[in-house]
């Protein structure tokens, strides 16, 4: 009868021990691979900017006041599309509120109608394109409007602080504001020109410029006073950050 051979326990128990604390290899690869695939998100989400669909090479207006307080404003707009994809047809200028009127006889060549928009406090001139615009194609269009609601009644005669237009997802190259510089008694003005004054500039996404206008008592012969209301900051936020990815 062949004798039977048993193990030193001792022995026994280093063997156990030592393939039990052997670190999986299948686990430390899936490991390495979750932690490589995490940083890299880390870093695209810090790293990684969207990039806006169009972009405004040129934004003009020219302001004129008429005897009543309202004031006719000419838009003017170089706007390039960059967006491959999906085509420019039209675009929304937003307005200071819903107390204006479009002059159609003022639009340019290149738009094929303008309409009143409103949806609740929102408010704008939507300009339909005669063709769609993509992948670095650029429009020139302009129009004109007469905006009523924002003359206001202060101490030493009148006042304006108007907002004109921003873009939350649009950045602009180049914006000059002019404003017949006739009959005003003071104004936040970057610099003045023969007949105008000027605020000039660039904007970023989410910015906007406020045009601060003063006249005397005398300067309008019918003018309709509104009640002021102070500008909401609330609408305005650069819309592209909303596309970051967050880890």
């Amino acid at each position: 009868m062949a004798e039977k051979k048993y193990k030193d326990p001792d022995v026994f128990e280093e063997e156990y021990v030592r393939k039990n604390r052997t670190f999986p290899r299948k686990n430390a690869v899936l490991l390495t691979v979750c932690i490589i695939v995490q940083v890299l998100l880390v870093l695209f989400a810090v790293f990684y900017t969207p990039k806006p669909q169009d972009v405004i090479n040129e934004y003009n207006i020219t302001v004129s006041p008429c005897d009543d307080g309202s004031l006719d404003i000419e838009y003017s707009f170089v706007w390039t599309a960059l967006d491959t994809e999906e085509k420019l047809t039209w675009v929304d200028i937003g307005m200071a509120n819903k107390d204006f009127t479009i002059y159609l006889k003022s639009l340019s060549d290149t738009i094929m109608t303008a309409e009143r928009y409103i949806d609740g406090d929102y408010v704008s001139t939507r300009i339909y394109f005669k063709r769609g615009y993509s992948g670095g194609a650029t429009v020139r269009f302009s129009f004109t409007v007469n905006q009523r609601g924002l003359l206001h009644s202060g101490s030493d005669g009148y006042y304006y602080s108007f907002v004109p237009c921003w873009f939350n997802r649009t950045p602009v190259e180049k914006y000059t504001f002019l404003w017949e510089k006739e009959g005003i008694s003071d104004a936040n003005y970057a610099r003045a020109e023969d007949k105008y004054l000027v605020w000039e500039g660039s904007m970023d996404m989410g910015t906007y410029v406020t045009m601060n206008v003063s006249y005397g008592k005398s300067a309008f012969s019918n003018p309709k006073i509104n009640a002021y209301y102070p500008f909401d900051k609330g609408e305005v936020y650069n819309g592209l950050t909303e596309d970051k990815i967050s880890v």
